[in-house]
């Protein structure tokens, strides 16, 4: 069932419209994380993480699913039409990506990747993220060529540069962490648990991304429906 109001007919508004929903229901998943992210190091943090991460992933899977239907409506709207191949594209990539993330951490932290699974933690892992959100951040760029307002192209650059940014940390760290966090821990254990808890909140932090991204299509949805309400009187 679609969250599609009955009234919004044209075909930029649609699309539009899912897309601001897609990016909001991301942010708000990224959102729910931090908590999970600050324990998940602490004691039986493993299982308040497992507990964030379930409404977490519901919020990102149907983000997902307003992704696609975002992408589906622009074939519909001929101003736009032009960027449906390039979004696809990155969309597709990016939910290839996860699968990809998955088997990476298999193999780097196969001790790690069963307790992963198990307790359903992998949003916190940037190796299994990070992929994800570097090819959400391209699919923010593609939709550049079909945006009517500067402010907009910026909110959504931002956005995009901001996932990039959460990225770089989390992977940063998630490096540090195989060749020497690990290590460190018997020289400062404050400094490494403190190390490590970034490196989860890093996931929650693309909040911050996609609502920059969310707040920039809201805007351009908005001036779609006036624009549409302009030319009907």
């Amino acid at each position: 069932m679609s969250i599609l109001p009955p009234a919004i007919t044209a075909p930029r508004s649609r699309w539009l419209f899912h897309l601001f929903w897609a990016l909001g229901l991301l942010a708000v998943g990224s959102l729910v994380l931090i908590p999970g992210g600050i324990v998940l190091n602490q004691g039986f943090g493993y299982l308040l993480g497992s507990f964030v991460a379930l409404p977490a992933m519901a919020f990102h899977g149907l983000g997902w699913i307003e992704l696609g239907r975002a992408i589906r409506a622009i074939r519909n709207d001929p101003s736009s039409s032009r960027a449906h191949g390039s979004m696809a594209l990155a969309a597709w990539a990016s939910l290839g990506s996860l699968f990809v993330g998955l088997l990476a951490s298999a193999v780097l932290l196969p001790v790690n990747f069963v307790l992963v699974i198990a307790f359903g933690l992998f949003p916190y892992y940037p190796s299994v993220w990070g992929p994800v959100v570097t090819l959400h951040a391209v699919f923010l760029r593609t939709t550049f060529p079909v945006l009517s307002m500067p402010r907009v192209t910026h909110a959504v650059a931002l956005g995009s540069f901001g996932l990039l940014a959460a990225v770089a940390i989390g992977i940063g760290l998630f490096t540090a962490f195989l060749i020497w966090l690990e290590p460190m821990r018997a020289l400062d254990v404050a400094l490494y648990e403190a190390l490590v808890s970034i490196m989860y909140v890093s996931s929650g932090c693309t909040f911050i991304g996609y609502g920059l991204a969310a707040i920039g299509i809201g805007v351009e949805y908005k001036a779609s429906i006036c624009s549409t309400a302009s030319g009907t009187r």
